[in-house]
């Protein structure tokens, strides 16, 4: 759980990067990018860290296909919050 409490603070970290820390924002983490995101159009690194993303997100979706999903919930949590992460690092 330490991991996936780790990778939330660092989120809210890279969100207040991008939009600033405003109380209205933090309330609705949701709606701070508020456009269709090119992946790449900030530049190679952006790109580099929006393919990161999505193999992370596939990896997340393949799990859901495994039985043994109760056992893995830790994991899938953490794979979640590591693909917003990089969405939100891609963002800087």
């Amino acid at each position: 759980m330490e991991d996936v409490a780790w990778a939330e603070n660092m989120i809210d970290k890279f969100w207040s990067q991008i939009k600033g820390p405003t109380k209205e924002k933090q309330r609705n983490p949701g709606k701070k990018v508020g456009k269709f995101v090119k992946p790449g159009e900030r530049g190679e690194l952006s790109a580099r860290l929006h393919t990161c993303r999505s193999v992370c997100r596939r990896t997340e979706r393949a799990l859901y296909n495994l039985k043994m999903i109760k056992k893995l919930k830790y994991i899938r949590q953490y794979l979640n919050r590591l693909s917003d992460l990089l969405f939100a690092m891609s963002e800087c």
